[in-house]
């Protein structure tokens, strides 16, 4: 399979991407070329609100964690999903992705995975012109289908410009090779899945990346509908990396929950 950026060692260094041919498709001559962005809807890091420095902390340490838990040498694809709607699933995967490429220095890929309501892009001002189910149907090729944020090592893509609900793009036979493109030409692949409760996407994507991180409300998202939705993951093929407790409160101080 060939690459999809030939060159993302140039980009570190200043030069900007340099993007080449699509998956599947033959060897080309490397071509420069920016990403296919509206200069006036991009998002530069100078213009998003910077996360407080205990979730960059926080953050930081869940990318040493999956680290630690995927030790296989290069790039890793990690799905985050919620149980249920209204966890803030995409905002973390969102600020995790950011952290990874704007401070730990890592070349970093976020796939918006949700069909119905597509959120990432709409973050960045960013209009996408196709979503990257088209290159899983080799139509389009993967550098049209994903967005460069600022000068960042950050890009970002969305399943599909079209209304149409398309629930069987995730089970296409060319999604493992599709990822595994990916995961040679960056450190991270994120996945940004739909919650479980809203459709069955998250459950046929577990299985095809290396590992699964859920995402729970505290005090709202019931024990028993966590539990199932692990169990389903697992019982699909899926690594379950861990879960995440989001919007907890602190009834006492929060120093204290360091001694129980």
């Amino acid at each position: 399979m060939t690459k999809v950026f030939e060159a993302l060692e140039r980009a570190k260094q200043g030069q900007g991407p340099v993007l080449t041919q699509r998956i599947g498709s033959k060897p080309e001559t490397a071509v420069e070329r920016t990403p296919r962005v509206r200069p006036w809807a991009l998002a530069t890091p100078q213009t998003m609100p910077a996360p407080d420095r205990r979730l960059k902390e926080t953050l930081a340490a869940l990318y040493q964690r999956i680290d630690t838990l995927l030790p296989e040498p290069g790039g890793k694809t990690v799905q985050f999903m919620g149980t249920r709607q209204g966890e803030g699933t995409s905002v973390i995967v969102r600020e995790f992705a950011k952290i990874c490429a704007f401070n730990l220095g890592k070349t970093v890929v976020l796939l918006d995975a949700n069909q119905r309501e597509p959120s990432q892009l709409r973050f960045f001002n960013i209009e996408p012109e196709h979503g990257w189910e088209e290159c899983l149907r080799d139509t389009v090729p993967f550098e049209n289908t994903v967005h460069q944020i600022g000068e960042q090592r950050l890009y970002v893509g969305q399943v599909s410009v079209h209304a149409a609900y398309a629930p069987r793009v995730f089970d296409l036979p060319q999604i493992g090779p599709f990822f595994e493109g990916l995961k040679r030409n960056f450190d991270l692949v994120l996945i940004d899945a739909p919650p479980a409760g809203a459709s069955p996407d998250g459950f046929a994507l577990s299985r095809r990346v290396d590992g699964v991180v859920v995402v729970v409300e505290a005090e709202k998202t019931r024990r028993q509908v966590a539990k199932r939705v692990l169990t389903s993951i697992e019982q699909l093929g899926g690594h379950v990396l861990g879960v995440i407790l989001n919007k907890r409160r602190y009834p006492i101080p929060g120093f204290v929950y360091k001694w129980l």
